[in-house]
């Protein structure tokens, strides 16, 4: 009888192949995506930290397809905001214009933690107000707000004309107080604005220290007139008149 061929089974080895990671590293079309069409996006950074009085530029921008802010309901409803945080002695806006899409404030602050914490509770209390208005719920603000430290009398002056004169930018051609501003309540007009409407006020008063409440500005600049211009490139914003006259 034959014997049958007693073959050894080995374990074949697995065919294997290098496989490329895909895990980290840079690759065509990765990362975060922009977040507000051409324009550069707030930088997800840390802000600089200051422990003495500084005045700031700050910018808030609504999310795409809200309605304009430059109507009477809106706009009041900002101001009646700004009253109160003034009336409690949270941190307000010393200036502030109010466009069709964002918010103009020029704030003083005494340290990071306190612009930041007034901030988040400001921006807080002005989506709530305004979905209450536009009775709707969620996300108000597209961004981080913006923050610029303004140093010096000379680029203060041009910070408050270009907040308080914003509108121009924005294709107005009219000279005069924007009465969705708070220039009714500044006193560095070449000539005296309209009286304020009887209501509390919504700026708060420069700290006795700042630069604004001393006037420096004013030692290196005429008084600010309607006629001027705001400092930068004009850049039209279609379909947003001014409503209030």
């Amino acid at each position: 009888m034959a014997k049958a061929n007693k073959t050894s089974k080995r374990p074949r080895k697995a065919a294997t192949r290098a496989i490329r990671s895909t895990w980290g590293g840079s690759r065509p079309r990765s990362g975060r995506k922009p977040s507000f069409g051409a324009n550069k996006d707030v930088p997800h950074v840390a802000r600089p930290r200051f422990n003495q009085l500084t005045t700031f530029h700050v910018t808030l921008r609504l999310c795409a397809g809200l309605p304009s802010l430059r109507t009477f309901e809106p706009a009041n409803t900002i101001v009646n905001v700004f009253a109160r945080t003034v009336a409690e002695g949270r941190l307000a806006p010393v200036h502030w214009s109010i466009q069709t899409n964002h918010l103009h404030l020029v704030i003083e602050a005494d340290s990071h933690t306190e612009l930041a914490r007034g901030m988040q509770s400001l921006a807080v209390r002005i989506a709530k107000a305004l979905n209450r208005v536009w009775r709707r719920k969620g996300k108000v603000f597209a961004r981080r707000y913006f923050a610029r430290a303004v140093a010096g009398p000379v680029e203060t002056r041009n910070v408050i004309r270009y907040v308080l004169l914003n509108r121009k930018r924005h294709g107005s051609r009219r000279e005069a107080v924007d009465p969705f501003s708070s220039g009714r309540w500044f006193d560095g007009w070449e000539t005296p604005p309209p009286p304020a409407p009887p209501c509390p006020r919504p700026v708060a008063e420069p700290r006795p220290d700042s630069g604004l409440q001393l006037d420096c500005w004013r030692l290196f600049g005429l008084p600010i007139s309607v006629r001027e211009r705001p400092v930068g490139r004009r850049v039209f914003d279609l379909g947003c008149g001014d409503l209030l006259a």
